[in-house]
């Protein structure tokens, strides 16, 4: 114990009061599966909240950022196998900046542009060996050489949701 003019009594009094209300303020939550196993922890502070889920054999399924309830910053969605299936920014709750998707491989499948939640700019799209195989621009239609970005988001999205509920049987 310090006694009263120790001059190592202050700091530590210091420290004490300058982390006490960041750890009030924190707030871990925990979900299980039925076997127990963890499937999500969310970490809140005062700014932010982070989520984190998990496959049934605790590998990381996926992580997102919240803003005031929004999702705001980085979300990334992880294959069973721990290889990064798509990366995805936000802000205020729509799509802003690059977004990008990879095959099972790790290999990047294709990268779209948004501003403000809409597409804007360029959207290429790979085969699993790295070779360029679609390109398009927003406000483009569809034509040759041209694809339909909207439609093939909405076939990648559909292609993980089947996958999703396949791994979860």
């Amino acid at each position: 114990m310090f006694r009263t003019g120790s001059p190592h009594a202050l700091p530590l009094l210091f420290v004490a009061l300058i982390t006490a209300p960041i750890a009030l303020d924190a707030q871990i939550f925990r979900g299980y599966y039925s076997d127990g196993a963890l499937k999500f922890e969310s970490h809140e502070d005062r700014r932010r909240r982070i989520i984190r889920g998990y496959y049934p054999d605790g590998t990381l399924q996926f992580v997102a950022s919240y803003k005031d309830g929004e999702l705001d910053g980085s979300v990334k969605e992880y294959y069973s196998n721990g290889v990064l299936k798509a990366e995805v920014k936000y802000d205020d709750n729509r799509r802003d900046g690059i977004a990008r998707f990879y095959y099972e491989s790790g290999m990047l499948m294709g990268k779209i542009y948004y501003k403000r939640g809409r597409e804007t700019g360029k959207a290429k799209f790979y085969d699993e060996k790295g070779r360029l195989t679609a390109r398009g621009f927003s406000g483009d239609k569809p034509r040759r050489g041209r694809p339909d970005t909207a439609r093939i988001i909405r076939d990648l999205e559909a292609e993980s949701d089947s996958v999703a509920a396949k791994e979860s049987e």
